[in-house]
């Protein structure tokens, strides 16, 4: 299972200089205040998942998977509080 979620975060990098695709979202997230907020969210994170996962991994310098893992646990941390862990 971790692997298949680090398979997924690695998914979420975007090229280039802007912010990863998982930090984007896992600001967004921080951001909710509502429950709609963060299931909307989530759903992103669903779609985003999907749609790279499927593509496979991406490799990455240990740094930067670092910092990738940081905001996935970001992410859920902030989505956990409106979601229950089960459903994430």
């Amino acid at each position: 299972m971790r692997n298949a979620v680090l398979v997924g975060v690695l998914g979420l990098v975007s090229c280039g200089p802007e912010k990863p695709e998982i930090e984007r979202l896992a600001d967004e997230a921080c951001a909710c205040t509502t429950q709609t907020c963060a299931e909307a969210v989530n759903r992103k994170r669903e779609a985003a998942f999907e749609s790279r996962v499927m593509l496979g991994g991406s490799h990455t310098d240990p740094a930067t998977a670092k910092k990738l893992d940081g905001h996935m646990r970001r992410l859920a941390t902030c989505l956990v509080e409106f979601i229950p862990l089960d459903k994430l």
